[in-house]
């Protein structure tokens, strides 16, 4: 990538950050709060101090100070701190949006690939407290005070307490501090640092939740969408809508292919459409918001084979093994990444979104070009309508079943 950077005339300085994860960097609970709200008591803080008040977000708080370390010295390596582009794959590209939620990103530019609020958060202490109670259970903490079950929690040794987390998808808490309590698609943004950002997904992001195809039968899966919704007639919709039938009878590769369709779509692209359509330019700011799909099939040899996958449109930006690839994949591979340092150098990269509700499409067959939702025929679109009024509800759904607190 930085070759090809400096070959095009966009050198850049990349650098990685690395940042706690698991229950190291995002477990919150009710016992956490209380020790801080003590602790707060005792000490007092500063408003916006933000790791002295914080309960869970620890790994965004590392990621917070990296960038800050980017402002402090990559000037020392040539770079300049007044022109930072941030940019994620997956819960990194998430973790970039929510840095713009905290309404004090320290960054000027970001690229969202496949990952963004609020499918994966903020979330509500509930989620978090349901894995804090897991974790206790699986260690045998069952002591009766606050003080006591911290104490016996932090004896254990570092590797006990990451085998013993749940080992589900968990995004950032809503703290209200350094996150927002909440935050609903199609809010606005606050006003940023932050003016520009590229996002986008994949056509199939959800084959990496595959495992629910085979957790949840058929039978029990269309009992669950007849609960959560709260008519008939919407959970009727909603099936038919993602390609599920009215009864259970689809062969597995059908049904898997319509849990693909369904959670690519909530939690990955349709949030991308919304977020695209909030960071709008207003009388007191220039915000652009550049929306893209990428659709090149993988040429990698396996069960993504074929497949346009979660993930993959960072292995073609990255450039790393673009020589073996056919020719359609190079041809798209360096086209994203003449775009990504061309954006990271202030150049526009296509059509913002907002002007015509237009966005790039990578692929297929190494075709690169401008779509709107009538020409471009890579994709389904006949539910963006119903979902626009069902979203929440359709949220929480995909929420449930993949953070397994609906089984």
């Amino acid at each position: 990538m930085s070759l090809l950077a400096k070959r095009s005339g966009s050198p850049i300085i990349l650098v990685q950050i690395g940042y706690r994860l698991g229950a190291f960097g995002f477990a919150a609970s009710s016992d956490l709060e209380s020790e801080l709200e003590s602790a707060l008591i005792t000490n007092g803080h500063q408003n916006g101090d933000f790791p002295q008040a914080l309960l869970g977000n620890y790994g965004l708080v590392d990621q917070r100070n990296a960038f800050d370390w980017v402002r402090s010295h990559i000037s020392d390596f040539g770079g300049d701190p007044s022109n930072v582009t941030a940019f994620g794959i997956s819960a990194g590209s998430a973790s970039v949006h929510y840095h713009i939620l905290t309404g004090d990103p320290l960054f000027d530019r970001a690229i969202l690939m496949s990952g963004a609020a609020p499918t994966l958060g903020p979330l509500p202490l509930k989620f978090f407290e349901a894995a804090w109670q897991k974790m206790c259970n699986q260690s045998k903490v069952h002591a009766t005070t606050t003080s006591e079950r911290l104490a016996q929690l932090r004896a254990l040794s570092p590797e006990d307490i990451a085998e013993m987390y749940p080992d589900i998808a968990m995004g950032p808490f809503a703290d209200g501090t350094l996150l927002p309590s909440s935050w609903r698609l199609g809010e606005p943004q606050p006003p940023t640092r932050c003016k520009e950002i590229i996002l986008g997904d994949t056509g199939v992001e959800a084959i990496i939740m595959d495992r629910l195809s085979h957790s949840i039968p058929q039978p029990h899966f269309h009992q669950l969408a007849h609960s959560t919704f709260s008519s008939p007639s919407d959970a009727t919709a909603f099936l038919q809508h993602f390609n599920f039938t009215s009864s259970p009878d689809l062969p597995y590769e059908s049904y898997r292919d319509a849990l693909r369709l369904f959670l690519s779509v909530t939690m990955f692209q349709f949030p991308n459409l919304g977020i695209a359509e909030s960071f709008a330019p207003s009388s007191s700011n220039s915000r652009a918001a550049y929306l893209y799909h990428f659709e090149e099939p993988s040429p990698y040899p396996g069960p993504t084979f074929g497949i346009p996958y979660h993930g993959q449109c960072a292995l073609f930006m990255y450039q790393n093994e673009c020589a073996a690839y056919p020719t359609p994949a190079r041809k798209v591979a360096g086209e994203m990444g003449r775009l990504w340092t061309a954006f990271a150098h202030g150049r526009k990269p296509w059509q913002p979104f907002q002007k015509g509700g237009r966005f790039m499409r990578f692929g297929p067959k190494g075709e690169c070009g401008i779509e709107d939702f009538e020409s471009d025929g890579t994709r389904e679109y006949g539910y963006l309508g119903w979902l626009r009024e069902h979203f929440e509800e359709v949220k929480m759904f995909a929420q449930g079943i993949t953070l397994g607190f609906i089984s």
